[in-house]
C-alpha cells in the first residue's frame, strides 16, 4: 500500500496518465473521423462496399503487433506509433459495424411504415429519433 501511494504521489505518474489519456482521445477522435465517415459512406452508397470492403478485411486480418515494427520505422520512437496502431485496429470494426446497423436500420425503417399504413419520408424522424430528440426537427 505504501508503494501505491507513492507512485499515485508522484508527479511524473499523472504526466505519464496525461499523455496516455492523449494518444487515446486523439487516436479515438481519429477513428471516429475516418471509420465512422467511411462506414457512413458505405451505408449511404452500397455500391461502393464491394471496393471498400477488401481493404477493411485485409485490416482486420494482420494483428495490431504485427505493425508495431513499421509503425516505429514510419514515426520513430514518438507518441505517433501507438496512435496509428490505436486507429488502424479500430477503424474495421467501426466501420463495419456502422455500416452493418445502418443496413439494419434501413431495412427496419423501411418495413414499419408499411405495417402502420403511413407514408416512409413523413415518418422517418420519428421512428429513428427518441421524443427528447424530435424537438430539434418541427
Amino acid at each position: 500500500m505504501k508503494a501505491a501511494a507513492a507512485y499515485l504521489g508522484d508527479a511524473s505518474f499523472y504526466h505519464a496518465l496525461y499523455r496516455t489519456l492523449l494518444k487515446l482521445a486523439v487516436s479515438m477522435v481519429c477513428v471516429l473521423l475516418a471509420g465512422g465517415g467511411l462506414g457512413l459512406a458505405i451505408g449511404l452508397r452500397p455500391r461502393w462496399k464491394p471496393y471498400v470492403e477488401p481493404v477493411v478485411d485485409m485490416m482486420q486480418s494482420i494483428p495490431p503487433i504485427a505493425w508495431l515494427g513499421i509503425a516505429i520505422i514510419w514515426f520513430g520512437l514518438t507518441d505517433l506509433p501507438s496512435v496509428f496502431i490505436i486507429v488502424l485496429s479500430t477503424k474495421p470494426m467501426l466501420c463495419t459495424n456502422l455500416y452493418e446497423g445502418f443496413m439494419d436500420q434501413a431495412a427496419r425503417a423501411d418495413e414499419m411504415p408499411v405495417g402502420y399504413f403511413t407514408a416512409f419520408a413523413g415518418n422517418l424522424i420519428d421512428m429513428l429519433l427518441s421524443p427528447k430528440q424530435r424537438g430539434l426537427f418541427p
